[in-house]
């Protein structure tokens, strides 16, 4: 399917984005364009087959057990596809199972 220029202008902002690893709201902030737009196109595009889908939000969790101290407290480290890491001290076992279940 060919794209329209309109079209094609959201597209290459929007991969443009995702190559710099900025969020919508940087990379419009940065090039002067409406941050709402950028998300709505992006919304348009990918429900038209005109876009891919996103890679999953979460690429990597790592479990740390500590060598000491309370047995039932376990520290996780989510690091997101954006390279932002999470972390998360102190959950119990059954808010990790809870989290991997997500």
């Amino acid at each position: 399917m060919k794209l329209t220029k309109k079209q094609q202008f959201w597209r290459d902002h929007i991969l443009a984005a995702k190559t710099q690893q900025l969020s919508y709201a940087a990379y419009a902030r940065r090039h002067g364009l409406n941050r709402q737009a950028l998300y709505n196109w992006s919304m348009m595009l990918r429900r038209k087959g005109l876009l891919a889908q996103q890679t999953p939000a979460f690429v990597e969790v790592k479990i740390e057990r500590p060598a000491v101290g309370p047995e039932s407290l376990i520290r996780a480290r989510v690091r997101l596809a954006n390279g932002v890491e999470l972390e998360l001290p102190g959950l119990n076992e059954q808010t990790l199972r809870w989290l991997a279940a997500l």
